[in-house]
């Protein structure tokens, strides 16, 4: 059987096998017009012009297979020249599927890329964030700078300034509090139906939006992770799942080799060590609390708040 490539983000990915393929389109893993090449054609080809390709997928059957699947998953986009820290990882968990007929194994781990995230959405997100950072930032700010001139004042309290400032004041702390909340309604928008196979496993609680992370690059300041998610614990598989906007992790308990607090710049995430096949992953995930916050700064409350559920989960005795 001949081996196959693709083109994905202007990126030759392959060699695969052709059920991998077709597994692929039967799925939406990716779009018909992807471009596709098999040694002995003159050029690429996109996907739906393939007749046996496109009737391999057609003559499968259940093709609306349900979640856990290959649906949306692919190799990862390079939108700069630094690979991505989990590249290794996903190629590793392709090489499992592919092994696996093309579907996900029952067991083991995974990080597998979503490609039917537009790039864009992505940098439109981020330029939100970043917009309301800078304007609740510049709130708290001008704030200050009024309540210093109200000082020089001494006794003659001007009432106008001191309303300004404490509309400034609340403004820009409003502004920084809801980038939560835009945080939350863009992942639960982006990873769709996906949410819902999550559901069941958050009980009587509502899922986690968290921040997934490089580890090694925790401690730098970023307004933009490398990913964003919803978390789901599965105690009866000891499983860890995310479903993120730009990738899709599984964590089991046999392939965690760490977990421990790694602290940044400005907060405190897990740090999870596990293994996919033969490629170690580090990642780093962050639960923005704002109770947990309060706590941590009045309190002196050092412990992240994922740490005991997920060590809990995946029966790890805490450290």
């Amino acid at each position: 059987m001949p081996s196959w490539y693709y083109l994905f983000q202007e990126q030759t990915q392959g060699p695969v096998e052709e059920k991998v393929l077709v597994d692929f389109l039967m799925r939406k893993a990716f779009s018909p017009d992807t471009p596709v090449w098999t040694e002995g054609m003159p050029d690429w080809v996109p996907a739906h012009q393939i007749e046996e390709l496109r009737n391999a997928a057609a003559a499968q059957p259940g093709a609306a297979a349900t979640a856990p699947t290959a649906a949306g998953t692919g190799l990862p986009p390079q939108p700069h020249a630094k690979a991505d820290f989990r590249e290794a990882a996903v190629r590793e968990s392709l090489r499992l599927l592919e092994a696996n007929g093309g579907t996900i194994p029952d067991r083991g781990s995974y990080c597998l890329p979503v490609t039917d995230t537009n790039p864009k959405v992505w940098r439109h997100y981020g330029f939100w964030v970043i917009f309301r950072f800078v304007i609740g930032l510049f709130g708290i700010f001008a704030s200050g700078a009024i309540a210093m001139i109200l000082k020089k004042e001494g006794n003659d309290i001007n009432s106008t300034l001191l309303v300004i400032s404490f509309c400034l004041f609340s403004g820009g702390m409003l502004t920084l509090l809801s980038i939560l909340l835009l945080q939350n309604r863009f992942v639960r928008k982006q990873i769709g139906p996906r949410y819902d196979h999550l559901s069941p496993l958050a009980g009587e609680s509502k899922l986690l939006c968290i921040r997934v992370e490089e580890a090694e690059t925790f401690k730098q300041i970023k307004l933009i992770p490398e990913d964003l998610g919803f978390l789901g614990l599965d105690p009866s598989n000891h499983m860890l799942l995310i479903e993120g906007v730009r990738f899709r992790y599984r964590i089991s308990a046999e392939d965690v080799s760490d977990i421990s607090v790694i602290s940044g710049a400005t907060a405190t995430a897990t740090k999870i060590s596990f293994t996919i096949g033969k490629t170690e992953l580090q990642i780093a995930l962050q639960w923005e609390n704002l109770f947990h916050e309060f706590k941590k700064q009045t309190m002196g409350v050092k412990l992240d708040p994922l740490i005991l559920k997920i060590q809990k989960l995946l029966n790890r005795e805490p450290q």
